[in-house]
């Protein structure tokens, strides 16, 4: 297959995986952006502008890099952060292209184990969500054509860069360390070195910047490994390319770099169950793994050019059927849903941002999208970007607050989420009978209720959104804004009241 071919084939399947996802974001997303707008006004590495200096982006150095292409408003910041996904999601596309090649795959063969990467809305949305999902995808992928070529201590020094922005990965490079064939004994060591090296430099960094080696989220949403079993299994089995790899006699014929890759992928599984999975949609942690599912399948579809085939001709088209069937089946429980998620955010913003007019202090679980709407302090109640939050019991979304503690750090405007299937005219209501007798979504929200100095609060607005996370198409939500009485009689905020 000429090169110029492969490119194109593979460039192709992610640009039509882009455009399926095209209007996907997540609020976290907007974690990030607001740090890097504040790096780039001079306030620091703060959430709140002369608020602590917290490690509140698991990436170290994705913010610093996004504060280069900061718009001065976190909403704004975000489209340069998704151009910059969407863009490492075409190189990984035309780089698996090549990786085909390099292997000995057919172009037809080739274009059949594209379908499913070009059908994949996980991947497709993911690089345009405005995280560092699919630059860490293309090291990933870069990793394997270092490894496919024999390059092996590049293959390890960029699968330890991937491991420092997403820690999850350090299985995967330290298993590849391990297991890849070395000249002499003096290499393991230093391959593992390399592996590891980025990964511990980060570390040290934390340390020195934020008083910890640990990313904060690891305090703030401590695992849960059966949650991250269920993820793992679901995720395999729902996100199609895993099926590229199904095969029996077949995995007795790959080379051995094929093999360690499998064995390093299988490794990196088991850390993501350890780790406890993710709670966002469409499988954010599985998506840097993507490119090793379609590597190992190119390797079960060697052509005979290449050497023996290592399966029969006739698996390949069925299992490249199967896998974009998977997909298929998630586009049509998710697209709808996911492509309207930055329109609907984008008018939630611009709708709270006139609730929030007067606020001083807004304390609240969701601080991505609440943190876009005003550049007033933000209190989280999930403790992704509080420390103090981050290291109370509980998981980020049950933490067990103080009694105290909305008096103490001085909140006087909360934004909660009320439980899935509130509607509007519940939320109505609330102007009439006491707010605190409302069902909320989650845990802390509902503790929050009975903290001392609840019950100044008053409802005096809310904002309604289309669809519960991870809940069916359709379903309704509202989130409930609340402001201190004597507060809320002298705000000028407007909204649904």
């Amino acid at each position: 297959m000429p090169t110029w071919l492969a490119v194109a084939l593979g460039t192709l399947a992610a640009a039509v995986s882009v455009a399926l996802g095209s209007g996907f974001t997540v609020d976290d997303a907007l974690i990030s952006t607001r740090i890097a707008d504040h790096l780039a006004a001079g306030h620091g590495y703060r959430f709140n502008v002369g608020g602590d200096i917290t490690d509140s982006v698991t990436p170290l150095g994705w913010a610093n890099w996004l504060s280069l292409f900061s718009q001065g408003n976190s909403f704004h910041t975000l489209h340069a952060a998704r151009a910059f996904g969407v863009l490492c999601a075409l190189m990984t596309g035309a780089q698996l292209g090549l990786l085909l090649r390099q292997i000995g795959v057919r172009r037809l063969d080739a274009a059949m184990l594209l379908v499913p990467l070009a059908l994949s809305l996980p991947f497709g949305a993911w690089s345009q969500s405005g995280m560092e999902t699919t630059p860490v995808a293309l090291l990933v992928t870069s990793a394997l054509v270092a490894i496919e070529r024999g390059r092996y201590s590049l293959a390890l020094l960029l699968s330890g860069v991937a491991g420092a922005l997403r820690p999850e990965l350090i299985p995967w490079g330290f298993t590849l360390s391990i297991l890849l064939p070395a000249d002499a004994r003096w290499e393991r060591p230093l391959r593992g070195l390399l592996a590891l090296a980025p990964p511990g430099l980060v570390a040290c960094l934390r340390l020195a910047l934020f008083g910890a080696a640990a990313p904060l989220a690891v305090y703030a949403k401590p695992a849960d490994s059966w949650q991250g079993l269920v993820y793992v299994l679901s995720g395999v089995a729902l996100v199609g390319l895993p099926m590229l790899c199904v095969g029996f006699k077949g995995w007795t014929r790959v080379p051995a770099r094929a093999a360690v890759v499998g064995i390093a992928t299988a490794a990196e599984l088991f850390g993501l169950v350890a780790a406890g999975g993710d709670w966002m949609a469409l499988f954010r942690l599985l998506v840097p793994l993507l490119p090793c599912f379609l590597y190992l399948g190119a390797h079960l579809t060697r052509s005979t050019n290449a050497g023996p085939a290592a399966s029969a001709r006739w698996a390949t088209p069925l299992r490249a059927a199967a896998a974009s069937a998977t997909c298929l089946f998630v586009v049509s429980n998710s697209w709808e849903s996911a492509r309207g998620v930055i329109t609907e955010r984008q008018r939630a913003i611009s709708d709270l941002a006139l609730l929030l007019s007067g606020a001083r202090i807004v304390g609240t679980v969701d601080v991505g999208w609440v943190g876009a709407a005003t550049d007033q302090a933000v209190v989280d109640f999930a403790g992704a970007t509080d420390e103090e939050v981050a290291r109370l019991a509980g998981s980020h979304t049950s933490k067990r607050l103080p009694s105290d503690f909305l008096e103490r750090r001085d909140i006087d405007t909360l934004v909660l989420l009320l439980a899935p299937g509130a509607t509007t005219e519940e939320t109505l209501q609330a102007w009439d009978v006491p707010w605190q007798g409302l069902s909320f979504a989650r845990t802390v929200e509902q503790r929050i209720t009975r903290l001392t100095g609840a019950e100044r609060f008053v409802p005096v607005g809310h904002i309604g959104f289309g669809a519960v996370k991870g809940a069916a198409p359709g379903t309704q939500y509202t989130y409930l804004v609340l402001q201190k009485q004597a507060f809320a009689r002298r705000s000028p905020s407007t909204g649904d009241r």
